[in-house]
């Protein structure tokens, strides 16, 4: 799925929460009927007129307790860099490669240095190797909706 379908479903998803499957569908649908520069127009109206979050899936245990595994976050990425504070939870994408892909990491802000960042996942002894930037940085996390999943005895 490309990054514009996926803005389109994450913006129905979080300002419509009663928008069908089909909705959705269509609405995809009518997007990649318009031409490469009016969907690229909507993506930015979108970015600059609504809620600017953008949802991430939590797959590690680096952020317990405070966020689970199976937790859907979801990030703003309106926040400027400048404001963040010690103590933010915020996304960033990191350089290390892990299983041949680059991957975004959910941790605290540690510390600020002048123009850097460096954060610690609340689960984890050390703070990360890696400094975040202006450049890397994606959003600071707004939201956490942590998953519950049924047992059966």
């Amino acid at each position: 799925m490309s990054l514009y379908a996926q803005e389109e479903i994450d913006y129905f998803n979080i300002n419509h929460r009663n928008v069908s499957a089909r909705d959705i569908a269509r609405s995809i649908s009518n997007f990649y009927s318009q031409p490469e520069q009016a969907r690229t127009q909507r993506i930015t109206k979108l970015r600059e007129n609504q809620q600017p979050l953008h949802k991430y899936y939590v797959v590690s245990q680096s952020m317990l307790p405070t966020i689970t595994v199976g937790s859907n976050i979801y990030a703003d990425v309106s926040v400027p860099f400048r404001d963040l504070k010690v103590g933010d939870i915020i996304v960033y994408r990191t350089s290390v490669k892990n299983d041949a892909f680059a991957k975004n990491i959910v941790h605290r802000v540690y510390k600020k240095q002048g123009q850097f960042i460096v954060c610690k996942g609340d689960n984890n002894p050390v703070e990360d190797s890696e400094v975040v930037t202006e450049v890397n940085f994606l959003g600071k996390v707004v939201k956490i909706d942590t998953m519950t999943i049924a047992t059966c005895e």
